[in-house]
């Protein structure tokens, strides 16, 4: 599941640095997320507008596999995202803000077909069984992923993915 460590692991500290000083002040704004499942694998497509220098706000996007932790798309409209290289601080302000709003039962309901709610989007996909009960929640784990990396005297190797049923 996509987590604050994925996020630092992914940018660098300057950018993570500044990004959480802007979500801290408040400055993610029109924040939604919607759930769902690709190939039987949890994605979220999140998206934002986040405050820049002089009043200036930023549409955001991303695209998060919450399965292997890792943002496969990600769009900012400012000027450091086009001109250096990884996420800028708009990006992991909006990221944090997900990972703070998002809970881990809407990806569990969704893994096992119950469907999700996310409040701050206004979407709905189920969330109640066939008799119209709520739906149970449960904290019990359905899978476990990792991702596995070897490197040899400093130099990258290899990257692989790893996803279990428990």
């Amino acid at each position: 599941m996509f987590s604050v460590s994925d996020i630092k692991e992914t940018v660098y500290p300057a950018a993570y640095r500044r990004g959480k000083e802007l979500y801290e002040t408040a400055g993610v704004f029109d924040f939604s997320y919607e759930l769902y499942l690709v190939d039987e694998l949890p994605v979220a497509d999140v998206r934002a507008k986040v405050r820049g220098i002089n009043q200036e706000y930023y549409e955001v996007t991303a695209t998060i596999d919450e399965e292997f932790g890792d943002v496969t798309n990600c769009n900012c409209g400012c000027e450091a995202f086009y001109n250096y290289e990884g996420m800028c601080k708009h990006c992991v302000a909006m990221l944090l803000n997900y990972v703070n709003k998002r809970t881990p039962m809407e990806i569990l309901r969704l893994k096992r077909g119950q469907g999700t709610e996310t409040p701050e989007a206004g979407r709905t996909s189920g969330g109640e069984d066939g008799d119209g009960s709520a739906v149970e929640k449960s904290a019990e784990p359905v899978f476990h992923a990792c991702n596995v990396q070897i490197y040899v005297a400093g130099n990258h190797l290899w990257k692989s993915r790893v996803r279990t049923l428990l």
